[in-house]
């Protein structure tokens, strides 16, 4: 028997009853992020002295949020049409929402798939915690621009659906799960 930790994020009403199964988990966790943006942020070409209207005219710049300056614009030597940022951001309520820690049992289907349900037979869905998303250990993390200069930003908003989150880099295993709330840092 291997098994797994797997966490869920969604309202409190929407968490799963004890005995819930794999597909309990499934729905509940759609219930949590239901929408974010996409951003992407494109460099200014040091010599542009143009302006968004400017490449919505010229047809360099439209709701697809492909990087205007990829073409029809002089580079410096060494200067180059890289995106800075390509990010999907979900919009998430953290007074509304809640984790919870479940332990996945099953037999091993398919070692080198990294997701729960891809790599195991799961026989047994046991929570193991949940707490208001607001009391977990909070990291933070910041953004520091790297660079100085104009940039164009791009974004779209869209909706989501998201499964139970698993943590990637730990494979299912046949010893004893260690799960300690004190362990679980967000930021």
């Amino acid at each position: 028997m291997a098994c797994r930790l797997v966490f869920l994020l969604a309202p409190q009403s929407a968490l799963p009853q004890p005995g819930a199964g794999w597909q309990e988990l499934v729905e509940a966790q759609s219930q949590s992020l239901g929408s974010g943006i996409y951003l992407r942020l494109f460099p200014a070409q040091k010599d542009w002295h143009g302006s968004l209207d400017d490449l919505i005219i010229e047809g360099k710049a439209d709701v697809t949020g492909q990087n205007p300056f990829a073409q029809g614009i002089s580079h410096s030597k060494g200067e180059t049409n890289r995106l800075l940022c390509d990010a999907f951001i979900p919009y998430v309520e953290p007074k509304l929402l809640w984790l919870a820690v479940y332990k996945v049992d099953g037999h091993s289907i398919n070692p080198k798939e990294a997701y729960p349900s891809h790599s195991l037979d799961i026989d047994s869905v046991e929570c193991l915690d949940q707490f208001p998303l607001r009391e977990a250990s909070n990291e933070t993390c910041w953004f520091y621009p790297t660079e100085d200069g104009r940039y164009l930003s791009w974004e779209k908003r869209s909706r989501i659906i998201t499964l139970p989150g698993f943590i990637p880099d730990i494979v299912a295993q046949d010893e004893a799960l260690d799960y300690q709330r004190s362990e679980v840092h967000l930021l």
